[in-house]
């Protein structure tokens, strides 16, 4: 059993992994993935605000398809583990986590509520209804929160300290 989930190179090269790579197979490192996507959500946005006639579906399709393969163990930029998988991370979204359906295709399927969940943030700061500061506590919240879901861990609540 493992006591310990290596979550910076030190411990990956302690557990005679590769430090070449960043492990998904890390809190630091998924939530990097996760803030990445939402990069990509935020740019697609931009895109189609500065050019109607860009294809908003296609900018976030494709960016859920990156997410997909980045958390399924696809991406040659990262080291996986046997977790980053249709069998174990795609299971644990479609029965444990609810979300139903197939597992081929469980990430891009959450990476489309994701992307609807920001730009109604973003909306709302747009629209006034938000501070600053309310809008980026709930932006880390959803980062915090699905972060926690690829890497099949309960969310901690504020009351476990």
């Amino acid at each position: 059993m493992v006591d310990h989930i290596p979550d910076t190179s030190a411990d990956v090269l302690e557990y005679g992994l590769s430090a070449d790579k960043p492990y998904l197979y890390s809190l630091t490192v998924t939530e990097q993935v996760v803030r990445d996507f939402f990069s990509a959500i935020i740019k697609a946005r931009d895109t189609v605000d500065s050019n109607p006639a860009a294809d908003r579906g296609a900018l976030l399709t494709a960016a859920g398809e990156a997410l997909q393969s980045t958390l399924y163990g696809q991406n040659s930029a990262y080291l996986a583990s046997p977790w980053n998988s249709e069998r174990h991370l795609g299971r644990a979204l479609v029965e444990q986590a609810g979300l139903g359906g197939s597992t081929s295709d469980a990430v891009l399927r959450c990476s489309y509520a994701m992307a609807k969940q920001l730009l109604d943030i973003l909306n709302d700061a747009d629209a006034g209804n938000l501070s600053d500061d309310n809008m980026k506590f709930r932006i880390d919240v959803m980062i915090e929160f699905w972060t926690y879901c690829f890497m099949g861990m309960k969310v901690p609540s504020g009351d476990e300290e």
